[in-house]
């Protein structure tokens, strides 16, 4: 099973069930989404027993119709106490480019020299721009997906330094949300890409220029 901490649940998949799982009944699943807001359909769950250690006991597993990866959700993680920071390894993660700098002779010296203030970190700020949106269609709001364990306090990190540099500023409600998308980084960091996944907010509504 594939470990997934952004999941709640333990899945597998009707293929699985059908090979080791058929002589347990199936009870009714709650309705299960994916971090796009898809509804994934279900057969439903069984219950089965899970043993770590000396520790024994009875968890639930969904199963999923079609063909899915059998994913080890959180309740399950928390059961087998398993070392989440082993398994997460955002060594191979690129880093962010927070500088540029270029020898006199290089090629590109001359564009560094010309546009300095494009080769510093955060350049961009105070700048407004204006998004003409599609009329008749409602506001869209998601709720946050639920980050993976290791990185939660890195995007409480993270976003706290975008707030400190007044790049984004906290707000108390708003008629669209987006959850953001985050990045494991080398040392423990994240990346927040964009502040959030506005492919299932903003960007279907635009009204393109072209």
């Amino acid at each position: 099973m594939q470990v997934d901490t952004g999941a709640s649940v333990a899945m597998t998949d009707e293929a699985f069930y059908s090979r080791h799982l058929r002589h347990r009944p199936l009870t009714q699943a709650s309705t299960l989404r994916s971090c796009t807001g898809a509804i994934i359909p279900t057969m439903g769950q069984v219950n089965v027993s899970v043993q770590s250690g000396e520790l024994t006991t009875v968890l639930s597993l969904v199963i999923a119709r079609g063909s899915f990866p059998s994913l080890l959700g959180e309740t399950w993680i928390r059961f087998l106490r398993l070392n989440l920071e082993s398994l997460m390894n955002p060594s191979n993660s690129p880093s962010s480019i927070m500088a540029v700098q270029m020898s006199p002779g290089s090629p590109n010296a001359e564009l560094l020299s010309r546009y300095p203030n494009v080769f510093v970190p955060n350049p961009i700020r105070d700048f407004q721009v204006s998004l003409h949106l599609e009329e008749g269609k409602p506001p869209t709001s998601f709720k946050a997906r639920e980050p993976p364990i290791p990185i939660r306090q890195a995007i409480e990190k993270e976003i706290q330094r975008l707030v400190d540099q007044g790049l984004i500023m906290p707000v108390l409600s708003s008629r669209y949300a987006t959850p953001i998308v985050a990045v494991p980084k080398q040392h423990n960091e994240v990346r927040i890409c964009a502040y959030g996944d506005f492919s299932i907010t903003v960007n279907p509504r635009i009204v393109m220029a072209y």
